[in-house]
């Protein structure tokens, strides 16, 4: 028996909300097979008790295992639908096909031929082979997802068995299932968050810890579209010299630029250039440096490195960008700046962001002739709970400063 044929069944001893929970299930049957038990209780303002009795007056365990019959009746229901549309495979092939057989065929691995082609075409070994090699790197591999991507975690679980290689599976949906999960996170730990349909900033909640229940109880409190999310930075700097917070790679690299134009000012150190210092307040959304004074040959941007899988860099360094989702930074700069790296004695990385961009980008973007380049300490999970380290800030300072003296 369907779920729908279940309802209909145990609707006429459901109670009134209850039959509420069970018309929404039926009129929104495609929410249904994503929506969570938070959600739901939020869109039809009812306990997520009363829903957990819905699910049980229709002889269901749980929640979930009513959202299973809800995919595996939606699934069904497609299949029904292709075969009255006659889309499906039939066997049955119409005689005016039939009068050259051998020509049917042909046409059928010319197909068959192009399909591949166009695989062949789009096949990237490169990143089948580096995504293989995260896979063997990581003695712990922990596979995220909640709904069609929890199901695809399944999947993906496996076959990975059967390549000996064994996982864990967070089902982001429920709480339990996150926070046992937890304590296996660490250094050695691949993390692999599937998001089909699923974790998307559309899908993305923030919760308000005051006592509201309509949207007229949040504009209340002053709240409205538009408004800035202010995020605790929660900053935290180590014995070690490691610097904990939030936007690091504006933070730091502000704080290089303000330590230079104070040496410039309490030692006297000699500039070999004009030299402007510029703060942008949008940072990296297209136009914060769109405007530069119109005698500047040359900028650099003072940013951050990225640290992780794939890269040299590390929190102690000064990252010198070579390459960005923008195109190569200047080939002379890049050079110069390798080459002052290397005569100080500095710790450094030389590395390549294909998803990174720099405010420099917004500068060229708005017609200026300039040779670029781009440098910042390394600073590990990046728009994220940020990490950076000491040595990594003053290695930044000391090949900027090397830059406009030496």
């Amino acid at each position: 028996m369907d779920i729908i044929m279940r309802i209909e069944e145990h609707y006429p001893s459901m109670t009134k909300k209850q039959k509420q929970i069970a018309d929404y299930i039926k009129e929104n049957i495609d929410t249904m097979a994503f929506i969570t038990l938070r959600e739901m209780s939020k869109e039809l303002g009812v306990t997520e008790i009363t829903i957990l009795n819905t699910c049980k007056a229709l002889e269901y365990n749980s929640f979930n295992e009513m959202k299973y019959e809800v995919r595996k009746y939606i699934n069904i229901n497609q299949r029904i639908d292709v075969y009255q549309k006659n889309e499906y495979f039939s066997s049955s092939v119409p005689k005016y096909e039939l009068d050259d057989k051998e020509q049917l065929i042909k046409e059928i691995c010319m197909e068959e031929k192009s399909l591949m082609e166009e695989y062949v075409r789009n096949f990237d070994g490169h990143q089948l082979i580096e995504t293989a090699r995260l896979f063997l790197r990581y003695p712990k591999i922990i596979l995220c997802g909640r709904g069609m991507s929890h199901i695809l975690c399944q999947w993906l679980a496996s076959h990975l068995a059967g390549t000996q290689i064994a996982s864990v599976i967070m089902n982001t949906e429920l709480n339990e299932s996150v926070y046992s999960t937890l304590p296996a996170l660490d250094s050695n730990t691949l993390l692999v968050a599937d998001e089909k349909k699923d974790k998307k900033e559309v899908n993305m909640e923030i919760l308000l810890d005051e006592n509201v229940s309509s949207k007229d109880d949040v504009k209340k409190l002053g709240i409205q579209n538009g408004d800035f999310i202010a995020m605790d930075p929660r900053t935290v700097v180590t014995e070690s010299g490691y610097i904990k917070s939030r936007f690091l790679d504006d933070k730091l690299s502000a704080a290089v630029l303000l330590g230079l134009a104070k040496a410039v000012k309490e030692e006297g150190i000699a500039l070999n250039r004009k030299l402007t210092l510029i703060f942008t307040t949008y940072e990296e959304v297209g136009h914060g440096a769109s405007f530069i004074p119109s005698d500047t040959k040359e900028m650099l941007s003072v940013d951050m490195g990225c640290v992780g899988d794939g890269l040299e860099c590390t929190e102690r360094m000064v990252s010198i960008c070579s390459k960005d989702s923008g195109g190569p930074y200047d080939y002379e700069i890049t050079s110069r700046l390798i080459s002052l790296a290397k005569e100080n004695d500095l710790d450094y990385a030389v590395d390549i962001y294909p998803h990174y961009c720099s405010d420099v980008g917004a500068s060229l973007k708005a017609g200026y002739d300039i040779r670029h380049g781009l440098i910042g300490p390394g600073v590990y999970a990046s728009h994220n709970y940020e990490r950076s380290h000491a040595d990594g800030v003053m290695n930044t300072y000391k090949l900027l400063r090397a830059l406009i003296t030496q």
